[in-house]
């Protein structure tokens, strides 16, 4: 399940104690169980901000399922202020046009409970203005624009396949966390990131990102902790005809595989062995 679940946030605010300020919020709709409608039309919830979401008038309520709950909750959190005073956020999907509405406290309870049964690495932290300054200052002329919307509508849909890989890494190009600074490096040569997990110690991954939000979705989480606070890093683009030259120099050392787009995807992906595969 993805991330980056958000298109829109709109805000809306009463000078009436009564009245519940709202945030509007708009999904991108990426896969068919994301929402379902589940009774006939009803517009009452919108007042009294009827004039300002006139265009969802003749929407029918919805029910997200959880794992779209909790990814759009982390992401609603992470974007919101701390002097955001919200009540009420109405979630809004175009394409089967439906509505969700939920009271903010809720949304938080949800969250955290997933949480706590999974552990805090999924979580996305809302960063402070130095941490966002930081990452900002991570993105060069050459990488900022990088996106390849090709490939992450296939990993947001689950859907890729051993007949569509090859075509849609042809012209892919990645984001790779480097660790600079050390004189003993050759010229041309970068010390990358890498992985680890316990439960297989001899296998370190390389992470890989499609894009800046699916690298700020594991930048700001627990799991890229540690390259948040390392310092004398870097972000360097990378194409895909190059991932093979990474691995096979840090298979020297190492037993690697590329993990795409950790936290959001978790795509595994070995170019030795043009072997993939995809963790849930």
């Amino acid at each position: 399940m993805m991330n980056n679940l958000i298109k829109t946030i709109e805000n809306f605010t009463s000078d009436d104690e009564k009245i519940p300020n709202v945030l509007v919020t708009v999904l991108n709709h990426n896969t068919d169980d994301q929402a379902v409608l589940i009774e006939e039309k009803k517009d009452e919830v919108f007042f009294p901000f009827a004039d300002e979401v006139k265009s969802f008038g003749g929407f029918t309520p919805m029910m997200l399922s959880e794992d779209t709950l909790f990814f759009a909750g982390t992401e609603l959190f992470a974007r919101l202020n701390e002097n955001d005073n919200i009540q009420l956020v109405i979630f809004f999907d175009e394409e089967i046009k439906g509505f969700m509405p939920i009271p903010v406290e809720q949304i938080a309870e949800f969250v955290r409970s997933v949480e706590e049964q999974n552990g805090d690495a999924m979580s996305v932290n809302k960063p402070s203005r130095q941490e966002e300054n930081d990452f900002a200052r991570l993105k060069t002329a050459e990488t900022e624009l990088v996106t390849n919307d090709a490939l992450v509508k296939f990993l947001d849909a689950d859907d890729i396949t051993e007949e569509n890989l090859n075509q849609l890494m042809a012209d892919a190009k990645f984001l790779l966390p480097i660790k600079v600074g050390k004189k003993n490096l050759k010229k041309g040569m970068y010390d990358y990131f890498l992985l680890n997990t316990p439960d297989n110690p001899e296998l370190y991954f390389i992470p890989a990102f499609t894009d800046w939000q699916r690298l700020g979705n594991w930048y700001f989480s627990q799991a890229g902790v540690a390259f948040k606070n390392a310092k004398d890093t870097e972000i360097i683009l990378v194409p895909s005809e190059l991932l093979s030259d990474v691995q096979t120099s840090l298979n020297e050392k190492h037993k690697t595989a590329f993990v795409i787009n950790p936290i959001t995807n978790d795509f595994i992906l070995s170019i030795d062995s043009n072997d993939t595969d995809q963790e849930n």
